[in-house]
């Protein structure tokens, strides 16, 4: 199959290339284009791989990267709206014209900035996979903070977070500082935890729209500290079989907060007898930024579902420096959460390059290519060129 392919290969590298689809905000998202206090600007770009967001907020103009980041900042920015209703803080439009005038914000690890436009290159995750061999390492810490701890201020922020459906370790600043106000009031006894919960509009439908398999663990993040959830995840992938090396490496990334590495911890579990997962493990732990962190808890549920609902997997085989899994039936399965696959440069090369080292795997009945998202015609047509059988809107 791959020898009749690669006869065609060669004119689909260079042919047929493409931009991304260029989105409507509102008719893309439709009601969540827009809330209280933040919208989603128009047009909504890609890189191929996932959708770029740009956000103008009450607090700052924030770029975010990817279906599954944008509706966590969503969640975070309607917490937010719920407790300036109870406190009576000003409202998004009086608080508007300060944040786009503000010189910059800085989110998540990068540095946004108020009227800057967002290309179409590659970038976040589309970078991530030009750049594949690449990592970072990522100093150790403590989110909860020791003093914190004793002082119970880390308690009553995990339950606040709990009560509002967020992590209590989030990155996005406006979030997390209000969230170690609201702690510190209710540790030095101002405010209960009860009170400041009963008297926020909105919070019973927020804590109940927690996001996959985070919002099974949600209530473990709640009862235990930072340090209790390290020792646990530890033991765990250690069970697995996971090297030290590996897991001190994983744990070290705080791209990955306490609650997403519990996350990741319990939805390895149900991978448990598939080979190489330390491999898999070794490679998640190189995510570079918060997108592609976000993006590699997405993807781990996404393979955890294929291997409970479709058939199960035997092992992750490592293809150009990416992790693919072969199927029982033998056959390489790729599973990635993307939004949009567009036929660009980037998923052009990447999909020749992946291909011939296929051709060296061996032992194979075939490859499929599954996504979460859509991919357009020119990127379907190609991937079958290439000898691959694509499988869009697949669901964890």
């Amino acid at each position: 199959m791959f020898a009749t392919a690669f006869l065609l290969a060669g004119q689909a590298l260079g042919a047929s290339l493409e931009a991304p689809t260029r989105y409507d905000a509102v008719q893309l998202l439709g009601q969540k284009a827009h809330g209280v206090n933040y919208r989603v600007t128009s047009p909504v770009t890609g890189d191929g791989f996932l959708r770029n967001y740009y956000l103008e907020t009450a607090y700052g103009n924030f770029s975010v990267r990817g279906d599954r980041l944008l509706h966590i900042r969503i969640r975070e920015l309607q917490a937010l709206a719920a407790l300036k209703q109870h406190n009576g803080l000003e409202t998004f439009g009086n608080g508007f014209a300060r944040a786009v005038s503000a010189p910059f914000e800085f989110v998540g690890g990068m540095l946004t900035r108020p009227g800057e436009t967002l290309d179409e290159t590659a970038n976040g995750v589309g970078e991530w996979f030009d750049q594949i061999e690449s990592g970072m390492a990522h100093p150790d810490s403590n989110p909860d903070g020791t003093i914190a701890s004793a002082l119970g201020v880390s308690k009553v922020k995990r339950t606040l977070a709990y009560g509002l459906g967020v992590d209590p370790y989030t990155d996005f600043p406006p979030l997390a500082g209000r969230l170690t106000d609201l702690a510190q009031a209710g540790a030095a006894g101002e405010i209960t935890v009860a009170a400041a919960l009963t008297q926020v509009p909105g919070t019973a439908g927020l804590a109940a729209s927690g996001v996959s398999t985070a919002g099974n663990v949600r209530a473990l993040v709640r009862d235990k500290t930072a340090a209790q959830l390290f020792e646990m995840n530890r033991n765990e992938l250690s069970r697995l079989g996971i090297s030290k090396k590996t897991i001190s490496q994983f744990q070290k990334n705080r791209l990955f907060t306490p609650q997403d590495q519990t996350v990741i911890a319990t939805v390895l579990k149900q991978l448990g007898g598939v080979a190489n997962l330390d491999r898999f493990l070794a490679r998640v732990a190189q995510a570079p930024n918060r997108s592609v962190a976000v993006f590699q808890i997405s993807r781990i549920e996404h393979i955890a579902a294929y291997h409970r609902r479709v058939q199960p997997l035997r092992s992750f085989v490592m293809v150009k420096g990416f992790p693919f899994n072969r199927a029982r039936d033998g056959r390489i399965i790729g599973i990635f959460p993307l939004d949009e696959l567009a036929w660009t440069n980037t998923t052009a090369q990447l999909v020749r390059s992946v291909t011939e080292d296929l051709r060296r795997v061996g032992g194979f009945a075939g490859a499929e290519f599954r996504i979460s998202g859509s991919m357009t015609p020119a990127a379907a047509r190609n991937l079958e060129i290439y000898g691959w059988t694509p499988v869009q809107h697949t669901l964890p």
